[in-house]
């Protein structure tokens, strides 16, 4: 199981400009708190926390992982 902070520093690999971040019981979505749309690098990614592989967020929501929120914030205000 991979933490927060360990998340985050897999997601920066990909794209540094998330500030948002949704965990649920099963995986870290970081996303742009302000951007409505889909594809491209601005697009919501989860990384697992099983084995902190990144998805898209469609495919994260299509295979149908736990969906209650644990917790969500600015990336800037987590510890």
């Amino acid at each position: 199981m991979i933490n927060f902070k360990e998340a985050l520093e897999i997601i920066n690999r990909y794209y540094r400009e998330f500030d948002y971040c949704t965990e649920y019981a099963d995986a870290f979505v970081f996303s742009k708190k302000d951007y409505m749309g889909f594809g491209g690098f601005g697009s919501p990614a989860a990384v697992l926390k099983e084995d902190g592989s990144c998805i898209n967020f469609v495919t994260y929501i299509s295979e149908s992982h736990e969906e209650e929120v644990v917790r969500e914030g600015y990336i800037s205000d987590w510890k």
